[in-house]
């Protein structure tokens, strides 16, 4: 009893400071959820700081030979017969997005070579499901390639008559797995992250970190363009649709990549767009 009375004596005389301090606390909370998450709950935006290159699709029809690229100057190039389409909720997706048939025909994305991509550091990211593939064979199913040594692809193995689809990538004379179990038809989220100032690797799927690496070097991409939907040397398509592809010249942050992942438009570009976050329409 007499030590419900000294706690009941304490918030007597202590109350108005207690509330006082409740509510600062209350108040940087919700100003670090807003940093972390951007300016609204429910309106995240991709960062810009560090972007080189940037493709949303939105504007853009089938038939233009060029996708603009709305973060620089470096236009994304259309080979063959990708298609704009608009992204539904019940898909998993939202607003236009690009859809590529390249198992059966020569069609692929091309982002041009510019000297940006010469930096120490980089991270490219998009949003990306396959949908038909070349082969089984073990990296021939690009979804992105730079050069000859770096690119991520999709391996397929049969397992007690199922289908295993992994997503891989290719980093220098090494190969790395995101997702043992990925899924045709459906889509997911990409970034490889690369710190060249502490030479780590980092990939992750849908926001979350699956490759860690140290001491690795950057491949070398003697003024590669960066293809999608393709290998570097054109040789092996396959069918799958993309959307808000990003490139840096520097490694993003985790807390970025979660901000890229739930984003929807650059933080520098007008609110003309749904409020609407990737992660909603996935959930």
């Amino acid at each position: 009893m007499e030590d419900i009375l000294l706690i009941y004596n304490f918030f007597k005389r202590n109350g108005n400071r207690i509330v006082l301090l409740t509510l600062i606390w209350i108040m940087f909370t919700l100003m670090f959820v807003q940093d972390v998450y951007g300016k609204h709950y429910d309106e995240v935006r991709i960062p810009n700081n560090g972007i080189v290159s940037y493709y949303d699709f939105e504007g853009s029809h089938t038939g233009d030979l060029t996708i603009p690229d709305k973060a620089g100057k470096n236009n994304m190039k259309v080979v063959g017969f990708p298609e704009i389409i608009d992204g539904t909720a019940g898909e998993g997706w939202y607003s236009n997005l690009v859809e590529v048939v390249g198992a059966n025909a020569f069609s692929f994305l091309e982002i041009p070579y510019t000297p940006e991509f010469n930096s120490k550091s980089f991270s490219i990211g998009f949003y990306g499901g396959f949908c038909g593939l070349d082969s089984w064979d073990l990296h021939k199913n690009y979804y992105w390639s730079w050069g000859d040594n770096l690119a991520m692809c999709i391996t397929t193995e049969v397992v007690d008559e199922y289908e295993i689809y992994t997503t891989n990538l290719r980093f220098g004379n090494k190969t790395y797995s995101f997702y043992t179990h990925a899924v045709q038809f459906a889509y997911y989220h990409y970034v490889v992250v690369y710190d060249g100032t502490n030479r780590i690797l980092m990939g992750y799927w849908d926001g979350q970190q699956q490759i860690r690496d140290t001491d690795v070097s950057r491949p070398s991409v003697s003024g590669s363009p960066i293809r999608f939907a393709t290998d570097n040397n054109l040789n092996h398509n396959f069918s799958g649709r993309f959307d808000e592809i990003a490139i840096y010249n520097r490694p993003l942050t985790p807390i970025e990549v979660t901000r890229y992942y739930g984003g929807v438009g650059l933080e520098i570009e007008p609110k003309g767009k749904l409020a609407c976050t990737w992660g909603e329409v996935k959930r």
